[in-house]
């Protein structure tokens, strides 16, 4: 099971990686606004592989139990486990807003582009709005998170 979580580590380093060189190289150089969910795709699989990776590791140490359910897993590891990782608060809260957003992403009805932002439609008709600062900020706290689960699971 422990290389259950160094798998899940070493893919959420991948995805960083991607999301990172987009952002930072890819980005710059064309311009394309499409990219940026594209970026966020890739941000949003690091967390969930870095997350996941946590939730092995706390299995194989007995201080977690797995569900079928991984959106229970998820769960239980925001509210029971989090804390010991020394995520603060508003990591956290960047983890929870990475994972609506996934979540509205999926279910969007429509997405396009507004001047420097691509919007996400919802059936409702709300909006969410991302901009290539919020994509550096999200791959800030990405990289922070990583981090620290990787310098927990690693030690």
């Amino acid at each position: 099971m422990q290389e259950e979580s160094k798998r899940y580590l070493k893919e959420a380093a991948r995805h960083l990686q991607i999301a990172d060189h987009m952002t930072y190289v890819t980005f710059p150089i064309v311009n394309e606004k499409k990219l940026i969910i594209k970026i966020f795709e890739e941000i949003f699989k690091s967390i969930q592989n870095s997350i996941n990776s946590a939730i092995y590791y706390e299995f194989e140490n007995k201080n977690l139990i797995l569900n079928t359910n991984q959106e229970k897993n998820i769960n239980n590891f925001m509210e029971n486990i989090a804390k010991t990782y020394d995520f603060t608060e508003k990591e956290i809260n960047k983890i929870k807003n990475i994972l609506e957003i996934e979540k509205k992403h999926r279910k969007s009805s429509m997405e396009f582009i507004k001047k420097e932002k691509v919007v996400i439609m919802l059936d409702s008709l709300k909006i969410q709005a991302l901009t290539i600062e919020d994509i550096k900020d999200y791959i800030q706290a990405s990289k922070n998170i990583f981090l620290k689960i990787s310098n927990r699971i690693n030690s």
